[in-house]
């Protein structure tokens, strides 16, 4: 609505012209110029590489209850004096996976709505020093005299927080792909986005699977698997600060200071209430599948007989489900 308020009557709009954000080439890739990061394959990389971390750090968490459990409840064989029975277990385990999802959707709505009036830039950004600084802590958690009790409490804590900003990159990543992509296909590089998810989990069952094959002691491997959440949105956070806000954004930012109430979110969600209600609806009932199986596939596959046993299969497990969902994501592409 923006964009049509500022266009001169009887001329067409830019994104109706055909016209295309700068292209990338591989000498600017290697110089990293932010010319790069501003092309449409730029702003598509760095939006993918969000929904990788989102996915990775989302998938991780059931693997990780898996090693936890291994070192501190009590029916697992475990060697510690303090540890914790089943039920004191499964109410931290609980807590730890609810954590980043509850996280998650405080994120989405405030960072979405602050996006809008501060700029996707900024946001984005935060939203980045969240993750790493959620991820990181995550792996820093100490017992701190208090046993597994106290360990695995502040581990809650920094999953919250994690998933507080995870919850943000969902709305931003999906808007920087909208606004700086070409409309003719802008369906299919917001679905190369989304895909990037997928490589997520893949790399969770992965690393987990090279962790426990390794012999990676069970006090390090957890603690390995939650801090390497970290290291691609600080790849990322550079190439976040080297891009610009996007023309759409910049119109109507202009036409909110100038007063225009053309640009009012109600009379956008009026519009298209049901583009709404049917793509929400949609991701809703996808979502409640996607995330019982992603926290409890331990459960589920348990039956699958493969590999030597304990970690080392139910990392196998993990891996096989992985690869049998991977293919929808570029299919759906």
């Amino acid at each position: 609505q923006a964009m049509l308020a500022q266009a001169p009557r009887g001329e067409p709009l830019q994104s109706d012209q055909g016209q295309h954000p700068p292209s990338c080439s591989f000498s600017a890739a290697r110089r990293m110029a932010p010319s790069c990061v501003d092309s449409e394959w730029g702003r598509v990389a760095v939006a993918g590489s969000g929904f990788l971390a989102d996915g990775y750090d989302l998938y991780i968490i059931g693997q990780v209850e898996r090693v936890l459990a291994v070192e501190f409840e009590c029916s697992n064989g475990t060697l510690r004096t303090d540890c914790l029975t089943t039920d004191e277990f499964k109410a931290y385990t609980s807590a730890l996976s609810s954590a980043a999802l509850f996280g998650a959707v405080v994120g989405q709505l405030l960072f979405g709505t602050l996006a809008d009036r501060l700029g996707r830039r900024f946001i984005f950004i935060t939203t980045a020093c969240l993750i790493i600084f959620g991820s990181f802590a995550s792996a820093c958690v100490m017992e701190s005299g208090g046993g597994p009790g106290m360990l695995l409490t502040q581990l809650v804590i920094a999953r919250g927080l994690l998933g507080f900003g995870i919850g943000g990159e969902y709305p931003l990543s999906a808007t920087i792909c909208a606004e700086g992509t070409a409309p003719r296909r802008r369906g299919t590089l917001m679905s190369v986005v989304f895909a990037n998810q997928g490589l997520g989990y893949l790399l969770s069952a992965v690393l987990m699977l090279a962790l426990s094959y390794a012999e990676v002691p069970n006090a390090y491997m957890w603690r390995i698997a939650l801090a390497f959440g970290g290291i691609v949105p600080m790849i990322s956070l550079y190439f976040r600060m080297q891009m610009h806000e996007s023309e759409d954004y910049t119109k109507i930012a202009a036409a909110r200071k100038a007063g225009d109430k053309g640009v009012d979110i109600m009379l956008t969600v009026r519009r298209y209430a049901w583009h709404l209600v049917g793509t929400a609806g949609n991701w809703f009932l996808f979502d409640i599948v996607f995330y019982a199986n992603s926290l409890f596939n331990a459960e589920v596959t348990s039956i699958i007989q493969v590999g030597p046993g304990g970690l080392k299969s139910d990392m196998l497990r993990t891996l096989i489900i992985v690869l049998i969902m991977l293919p929808g994501y570029f299919v759906g592409v």
